[in-house]
């Protein structure tokens, strides 16, 4: 019998970021990822990242998974069908490739770009 919660280590935002799956359906993603009401596009945090190389790690890590509801702890939740979700992953991913990152997080200060 497979576990109903599972949890899943999403470094990024901060160092011990974790997410929860509930049932292959729900997952519960903290301060790691949400819906942007207003663009239509799962978001990650832009700034105040810990290690951005690890957060689009973390978010890769999701493709392999399979659920339809995002319930971040800030920000919106999100509904989609399991393929819709995938395909909003791989979207952000690309944004986050695109965007140039000048995060500061005070346990890991950088120069802005």
């Amino acid at each position: 019998m497979e576990p109903k919660f599972v949890c899943i280590p999403v470094p990024g935002h901060t160092a011990g970021s974790m997410a929860l799956l509930y049932n292959n359906r729900f997952l519960f993603s903290g301060d790691h990822l949400w819906w942007d009401r207003d663009l239509q596009q799962l978001v990650t945090p832009e700034i105040l990242v810990w290690d951005d190389s690890q957060l689009e790690r973390s978010v890769k890590k999701l493709l392999n998974l399979s659920f339809e509801w995002v319930l971040p702890g800030h920000g919106e939740h999100i509904h989609l069908p399991h393929r819709d979700m995938k395909k909003a992953l791989d979207e952000l991913l690309q944004r986050r490739r695109n965007f140039q990152h000048s995060p500061i997080y005070p346990d890991n200060p950088r120069e802005p770009n």
